[in-house]
């Protein structure tokens, strides 16, 4: 799995976290724990809000109520700075890294309020459950990425 993809699930929310795949293409469950709180496997609407609560709660570092650009972005800086990214991936990372600011900004005021990051948390988990039954399982993160995957190769394939 690329990195790319990796930063791609992270900007979809940290709930995908305990179910990225590692390079041998298993499921990671380490994270799983502390987001699956009721510990059936699966993440919930409910435990996915409560995990985007506490998330918002660390990147607001002012506390102002609101997430500046650089305020959601470091902690993405820092995992870039672990992964020791070239010059290339960097700007790759860093349109990503935008584009995701933006979509969640949605009244365009150049931050991000508690509302609109909760809301965008509704809206990634919705869209990881694949068949439609209010959890998040390991299998659709898996079918997800592979999506995610094959669009990337298509994209790439086009230019």
């Amino acid at each position: 799995m690329t990195r790319s993809i990796l930063l791609s699930c992270l900007l979809m929310g940290a709930f995908v976290s305990p179910y990225a795949q590692a390079a041998d293409k298993k499921p990671v469950q380490a994270e799983a724990p502390n987001i699956d709180t009721n510990k059936d496997g699966k993440i919930s609407l409910s435990e996915a809000d409560a995990l985007a609560q506490k998330q918002f709660g660390l990147y607001d570092a002012d506390k102002n109520g609101a997430m500046s650009p650089e305020e959601y972005r470091k902690p993405l800086d820092t995992l870039a700075k672990m992964k020791k990214y070239d010059a290339a991936k960097k700007a790759s990372e860093e349109k990503l890294i935008q584009s995701s600011f933006t979509r969640m900004d949605n009244d365009g005021d150049g931050a991000i309020s508690k509302a609109e990051f909760l809301s965008d948390a509704e809206l990634r988990h919705k869209t990881m459950d694949l068949n439609r039954d209010g959890s998040v399982t390991p299998q659709e993160v898996t079918d997800l990425q592979k999506k995610i995957a094959e669009a990337h190769k298509k994209a790439k394939a086009k230019q």
